[in-house]
C-alpha cells in the first residue's frame, strides 16, 4: 500500500467524514447515522484454504476502512474501499469482503460457545459451527472512487456475466444480483449531500486536470483551502496525484496548518516558467520562432490555461497585436 493510499484511508477514517460519506451516498445526505455512533475496527481478514495437495493455506485480506455502527442493542459493519483506479471486478471483490466479515463474525460467535468444544449442542449446531439462534450482523461496503475519468467499471454482479440465452429476469430466480455502493467524488451532478469537507473535496475533484478551474475553485473556497490540518493536506495531494503537493504541504505555517491555494500556485507558477522553457527551447532546435511559439501554445495548454490566457500571454511575449496573436493559437490548439 503506497503512501498516498494510506493518506487517504486516514482522512476517510475520521468518524464525521466517514459518516457523512454514508448518509450522503445510503440516505440522501438525512442524517441517519452519526459519528458517536461509530468505532474503528481491524480491518483485516483471514480465510484458510486447501491447495491440490490438500495442505491447508492461510490468505489475509485487508479493507481500507471499517466502522462499527452501533445504535443500541443493534448494530452494522460499513466498510469503504479507496479506488484511484477503475477496478471492473469491484462487485465480486467487495463480495468477498462482506463474505469473510461474515466468516468471521461467525468464527467469533463459535469461539463463545463452549469455547467450541461443543457442549450441549445439537448435531446440526456443531456441523454448521453456528447455533440455531445465533445471529450475525449485516455488511455494508461503499467504494471511495477519486480517479480523473468516470468510472466506467461494473456496477453490479449481472454486469459481469455472460448472458446470451437468459435473461437477467429469469436469472434472477435463482442467482441474487450484488450492486457496490459507488461514489464516484469527481463525477457526481449534485454534492448537496455532503455536509463536511468532503464537499469541498468533492468540488476540488471535479476540477482536477482543470488548471485555471482548479484554482478559480481553491481561491473560492480559501476558507477551507488555506487552513487544512496535515493528514487532510496529504490526502489532497493523493487526490490529485501530486507527490510535489504533498511534499510542499509538509511545512505548516506554525500553527498546524498548511495552505493549499499557496502550494498549488507555487505549483503552477514554477510548471509555466518551466513550460516557457521548453517551448523557448523546442523553438531553437527547430531553429526558427514557430516552433518556439507552438511550443508556448502546446505547454499553456498542457498546464491547463485556457484559451483566452494564451491569447494574451502569446501577444504580450511574441510581440504582436491580439489579431495575429489568436490566428496563431487557433493554429497550434490541439482541440
Amino acid at each position: 500500500m503506497g503512501k498516498g493510499h494510506i493518506a487517504v484511508n486516514k482522512y476517510m477514517s475520521d468518524k464525521a467524514r466517514f459518516a457523512d460519506l454514508v448518509n450522503g451516498k445510503l440516505f440522501g445526505g438525512e442524517q441517519v447515522v452519526l459519528p458517536e455512533e461509530l468505532e474503528k475496527v481491524d480491518g483485516e481478514s483471514e480465510i484458510l484454504l486447501e491447495d491440490k495437495n490438500q495442505k491447508t493455506i492461510g490468505r489475509t485480506r485487508y479493507r481500507d476502512v471499517v466502522m462499527r455502527w452501533k445504535r443500541g442493542a443493534d448494530f452494522c459493519f460499513i466498510g469503504c474501499e479507496n479506488q484511484s483506479e477503475i477496478h471492473h471486478a469491484m462487485p465480486v471483490r467487495n463480495m468477498l469482503y462482506d463474505s469473510l466479515s461474515y466468516t468471521n463474525q461467525i468464527a467469533e460467535l463459535w469461539k463463545s460457545h463452549n469455547k467450541g468444544r461443543g457442549e450441549g449442542l445439537e448435531p446440526a449446531e456443531y456441523l454448521s459451527h453456528f447455533r440455531k439462534g445465533d445471529k450475525i450482523y449485516p455488511v455494508v461496503t461503499l467504494v471511495f472512487y477519486y480517479g480523473s475519468d468516470p468510472w466506467t467499471g461494473n456496477c453490479d454482479l449481472y454486469s459481469m456475466f455472460q448472458l446470451s440465452g437468459m435473461s437477467k429476469e429469469k436469472l434472477a430466480r435463482c442467482v441474487p444480483n450484488y450492486w457496490i455502493n459507488l461514489v464516484d467524488a469527481g463525477h457526481m451532478e449534485d454534492i448537496s449531500y455532503f455536509q463536511t469537507d468532503l464537499q469541498k473535496i468533492m468540488g476540488m475533484l471535479k476540477c482536477k486536470n482543470k488548471g485555471d478551474d482548479l484554482q478559480k475553485y481553491m481561491e473560492k473556497n480559501k476558507a477551507f483551502f488555506e487552513h487544512l490540518d496535515y493528514n487532510t493536506s496529504q490526502a489532497i495531494g493523493e487526490f490529485l496525484q501530486s507527490e510535489q503537493l504533498r511534499k510542499m504541504t509538509k511545512r505548516d505555517n506554525g500553527k498546524g496548518e498548511r495552505n493549499m491555494c499557496k502550494a498549488i500556485e507555487e505549483i503552477y507558477q514554477n510548471g509555466i516558467k518551466t513550460g516557457e522553457a521548453r517551448g523557448e527551447a523546442r523553438g531553437e532546435v527547430r531553429g526558427e520562432v514557430r516552433g518556439e511559439q507552438k511550443g508556448l501554445v502546446e505547454v499553456y495548454q498542457e498546464f491547463g490555461k485556457s484559451r483566452e490566457e494564451t491569447i494574451e500571454r502569446f501577444a504580450v511575449k511574441f510581440q504582436v497585436n491580439r489579431e495575429e496573436a489568436e490566428e496563431k493559437v487557433n493554429e497550434y490548439w490541439k482541440d
